[in-house]
């Protein structure tokens, strides 16, 4: 019940990682190809370009933007983003 991938390539492509990803039913936080690091707390999404992004949640939950004076708290699953290049936000997630 596992799948290994080998790549004979120097850098694989992030398409090429997300599909194979996909196949193994990982949950993909967004589909733009960003850098997206996330755990059951926290997310932290960095972006190259000025996009709007839509970060999926697995589950519904609070979403609330740390390290900014005006923290508001969404809740849902979907949420756009709307980012500037070259930026990381934080975000502390709770689960509902």
């Amino acid at each position: 019940e596992y799948r290994n991938v080998v790549a004979t390539v120097p850098t694989v492509p992030w398409r090429i990682i997300q599909y194979f990803a996909k196949l193994a039913g990982v949950h993909i936080y967004c589909d733009a190809g960003d850098v997206v690091y996330a755990n059951e707390n926290y997310l932290a999404v960095a972006v190259s370009e000025n996009a709007t992004i839509t970060v999926r949640i697995p589950q519904k939950s609070v979403l609330k933007e740390l390290l900014v004076p005006d923290n508001v708290s969404v809740i849902g699953q979907e949420f756009p983003l709307e980012f500037k290049a070259h930026t990381c936000r934080l975000f502390k997630i709770e689960l509902i």
